[in-house]
């Protein structure tokens, strides 16, 4: 599922692999590789395609089903 989510977001966006992996500043075929599931995506590329694609981790990785990013309370 979360590789599902993965490459959704990145297809409603009409982006190629190629296209998201020049906008996270990446190799195309490690971008696949994480899209496909064949390599574990480590805690850092988290955070970089949650604001790729402009979402929470919590939508990426299937905990919740609202796409929303998450907004930090105000004054922390």
């Amino acid at each position: 599922m979360i590789y599902k989510r993965i490459r959704s977001l990145r297809e409603e966006r009409n982006w190629t692999r190629e296209d998201a992996a020049a906008r996270l500043e990446m190799d195309a075929a490690l971008y696949a590789a994480y899209e496909d599931g064949r390599v574990a995506i480590p805690a850092a590329f988290w955070i970089k395609l949650s604001r790729a694609y402009n979402t929470s981790i919590d939508y990426l990785l299937g905990l919740t089903d609202h796409p929303d990013p998450y907004e930090p309370p105000k004054g922390r």
